[in-house]
Protein backbone atom coordinates (compact mmCIF):
# COMPACT_ATOMS: atom_id res chain seq x y z
CA UNK A 1 0.00 0.00 0.00
CA UNK A 2 1.37 3.39 -0.96
CA UNK A 3 0.49 6.84 -2.23
CA UNK A 4 2.64 9.44 -3.97
CA UNK A 5 1.20 12.86 -4.72
CA UNK A 6 2.26 16.45 -5.30
CA UNK A 7 0.91 19.74 -4.00
CA UNK A 8 2.23 22.28 -6.52
CA UNK A 9 0.95 25.24 -4.51
CA UNK A 10 2.99 24.21 -1.47
CA UNK A 11 5.78 22.82 -3.68
CA UNK A 12 5.59 19.63 -1.66
CA UNK A 13 5.86 15.90 -2.31
CA UNK A 14 3.74 13.54 -0.22
CA UNK A 15 4.78 9.90 0.09
CA UNK A 16 2.90 7.38 2.18
CA UNK A 17 4.33 3.87 2.42
CA UNK A 18 2.62 1.08 4.31
CA UNK A 19 2.82 -2.69 4.05
CA UNK A 20 4.24 -3.46 0.64
CA UNK A 21 3.35 -6.36 -1.65
CA UNK A 22 6.88 -6.91 -2.91
CA UNK A 23 9.65 -5.68 -5.13
CA UNK A 24 7.27 -4.64 -7.92
CA UNK A 25 5.44 -2.21 -5.66
CA UNK A 26 8.73 -0.73 -4.46
CA UNK A 27 9.80 -0.20 -8.07
CA UNK A 28 6.45 1.48 -8.75
CA UNK A 29 6.92 3.82 -5.78
CA UNK A 30 10.38 4.85 -6.97
CA UNK A 31 9.09 5.52 -10.48
CA UNK A 32 6.17 7.57 -9.13
CA UNK A 33 8.52 9.60 -6.93
CA UNK A 34 10.87 10.28 -9.83
CA UNK A 35 7.95 11.44 -11.99
CA UNK A 36 6.46 13.55 -9.20
CA UNK A 37 9.76 15.37 -8.66
CA UNK A 38 9.45 16.67 -12.22
CA UNK A 39 6.28 18.51 -11.17
CA UNK A 40 8.02 20.41 -8.38
CA UNK A 41 10.38 23.39 -8.25
CA UNK A 42 13.84 23.26 -6.71
CA UNK A 43 13.63 23.76 -2.96
CA UNK A 44 10.60 21.49 -2.56
CA UNK A 45 9.73 19.78 0.71
CA UNK A 46 8.67 16.21 1.31
CA UNK A 47 6.30 14.73 3.88
CA UNK A 48 6.81 10.98 4.20
CA UNK A 49 4.32 8.91 6.20
CA UNK A 50 6.04 5.73 7.41
CA UNK A 51 3.70 4.77 10.26
CA UNK A 52 2.78 1.49 8.58
CA UNK A 53 6.07 0.78 6.79
CA UNK A 54 7.89 -2.44 7.65
CA UNK A 55 11.65 -2.77 7.33
CA UNK A 56 12.72 -4.36 4.05
CA UNK A 57 15.83 -6.27 2.99
CA UNK A 58 18.97 -4.89 1.40
CA UNK A 59 17.68 -5.25 -2.16
CA UNK A 60 14.63 -3.15 -1.36
CA UNK A 61 16.79 -0.70 0.58
CA UNK A 62 18.61 0.06 -2.66
CA UNK A 63 15.30 1.28 -4.10
CA UNK A 64 14.76 3.53 -1.08
CA UNK A 65 18.19 5.04 -1.70
CA UNK A 66 17.42 5.49 -5.42
CA UNK A 67 14.22 7.38 -4.62
CA UNK A 68 15.97 9.57 -2.06
CA UNK A 69 18.88 10.32 -4.36
CA UNK A 70 16.52 11.30 -7.17
CA UNK A 71 14.71 13.68 -4.82
CA UNK A 72 18.00 15.32 -3.82
CA UNK A 73 19.03 15.66 -7.46
CA UNK A 74 15.63 17.22 -8.28
CA UNK A 75 16.12 19.96 -5.67
CA UNK A 76 14.78 18.59 -2.37
CA UNK A 77 15.24 21.01 0.52
CA UNK A 78 13.60 19.41 3.58
CA UNK A 79 11.99 16.14 4.61
CA UNK A 80 9.76 15.46 7.57
CA UNK A 81 8.79 11.87 8.33
CA UNK A 82 5.77 10.74 10.28
CA UNK A 83 6.71 7.66 12.32
CA UNK A 84 5.16 5.42 14.95
CA UNK A 85 5.82 6.25 18.56
CA UNK A 86 6.55 2.72 19.78
CA UNK A 87 7.84 -0.51 18.34
CA UNK A 88 8.94 0.89 15.03
CA UNK A 89 12.28 0.66 13.30
CA UNK A 90 11.37 1.37 9.67
CA UNK A 91 12.42 5.00 9.81
CA UNK A 92 15.97 3.96 10.75
CA UNK A 93 16.29 2.29 7.35
CA UNK A 94 15.21 5.56 5.72
CA UNK A 95 17.59 7.54 7.96
CA UNK A 96 20.52 5.39 6.89
CA UNK A 97 19.86 5.73 3.17
CA UNK A 98 19.02 9.44 3.47
CA UNK A 99 22.45 10.10 4.95
CA UNK A 100 24.04 8.32 1.98
CA UNK A 101 21.81 10.33 -0.40
CA UNK A 102 22.93 13.59 1.19
CA UNK A 103 20.23 14.81 3.55
CA UNK A 104 18.74 14.44 7.02
CA UNK A 105 15.03 14.22 7.81
CA UNK A 106 13.18 15.26 10.93
CA UNK A 107 10.86 12.69 12.53
CA UNK A 108 7.50 13.58 14.06
CA UNK A 109 4.49 11.59 15.25
CA UNK A 110 1.56 13.16 13.36
CA UNK A 111 0.71 14.44 9.90
CA UNK A 112 -0.31 17.78 11.42
CA UNK A 113 3.12 18.17 13.07
CA UNK A 114 4.81 17.36 9.78
CA UNK A 115 2.70 19.88 7.84
CA UNK A 116 3.37 22.61 10.40
CA UNK A 117 7.09 21.97 10.42
CA UNK A 118 7.33 21.95 6.63
CA UNK A 119 5.25 25.13 6.44
CA UNK A 120 7.82 26.79 8.74
CA UNK A 121 10.97 25.60 6.99
CA UNK A 122 9.95 25.48 3.31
Amino acid sequence: MHEVRVDKEKNRLYVSIGKLDGKEEIETIVNEIEQACGDLKKGFGCLTDLREYEVRGEEEEAYVYRAQKSMVEAGLSNVVRVVKKFGYLGHYQFDKTAKAAGYHAKNVLTIDEAEELLDEIC
